[in-house]
């Protein structure tokens, strides 16, 4: 793995495989630019689907949505995506209430499952552990 330069409080580390990034800690507006960046030299370095895991990530902004709206935008025209992985059913939530779910070119992931097979009651679930019969 390959590290990009990070603030503190975020960190975004190239992954191999899936390509991509993997983002952690707290995406402030102040590290949108930063964000934007890693993710431009990441497509331009990954001829395919762009993957982002999103694991360790605390807190989002609204600057920080925006960049990964425009980034699966941008692929979306190339006829390329951006996956968004391991999203929390909080941020899930959040796009979808919102209608970013929509946005060309952007999968997002909750676990093994896309935000495509999710309505509101199975994001209710989600937030609750599994019981076996």
């Amino acid at each position: 793995m390959q590290h990009v330069p990070d603030a503190a409080s975020f960190r975004a580390t190239r992954t191999d495989e899936p390509p991509g990034l993997a983002i952690s800690g707290d995406l402030a507006p102040e590290h949108a630019a930063r964000f934007a960046h890693a993710l431009r030299g990441a497509a331009a370095d990954v001829p395919g689907n762009l993957y982002l895991d999103c694991e360790g990530l605390d807190t989002v902004s609204v600057e920080g949505l925006r960049v990964m709206m425009d980034a699966a935008a941008e692929l979306s025209r190339a006829g390329r995506s951006l996956t968004v992985r391991r999203l929390s059913p909080y941020f899930l939530r959040i796009f979808r209430l919102a209608g970013w779910d929509q946005t060309p070119g952007l999968v997002l992931e909750l676990g093994t499952l896309t935000a495509a097979d999710l309505g509101n009651s199975a994001l209710a679930r989600a937030r609750r552990p599994r019981r076996d019969p």
